[in-house]
């Protein structure tokens, strides 16, 4: 009997114990900013999304996070690019890492491109 509350004991402790990895970057641009262009800022906005796994860590696809991109914008309406924003990534698992989760979080700043209409030939 008390081999097994030992038992019971490790496998309680290993459950609930466990490991978390962050990692993330800082990006001043979403996509590709017309040197003529004329950004305003919007407004800030941060979403996050978590998925969960059994066995191999869960992996984030491009199209999941284009998608993540796309409901960002989607706070402030005419929003067409993130400036200043940053992505990170948080993944965690237990001690015997039979499930795990991610999550990434984005925040940053939602602002609308306008193409300027001055010729930049004549500013030379």
């Amino acid at each position: 009997m008390k081999v097994f509350k030992v038992a019971a004991a490790i496998v309680a402790v290993a459950s609930f114990s466990g490991c978390t990895l962050k990692s993330g970057n800082f990006v001043d641009k979403s996509r590709f900013a017309y040197p003529n262009s004329n950004i305003k800022a919007l407004g800030s906005t941060k979403i996050s999304k978590t998925k969960t796994a059994a066995i191999i860590p869960p992996d984030w696809s491009k199209e999941e996070i284009d998608a993540l991109y796309a409901e960002a914008l989607k706070k402030y309406p005419g929003a067409d690019m993130l400036v200043n924003y940053k992505a990170d990534t948080t993944t965690t698992f237990p001690l015997v890492p039979l499930y795990w989760w991610s999550t990434i979080e984005l925040e940053g700043t939602a602002a609308k491109m306008t193409i300027g209409k001055k010729d930049l030939k004549a500013m030379r």
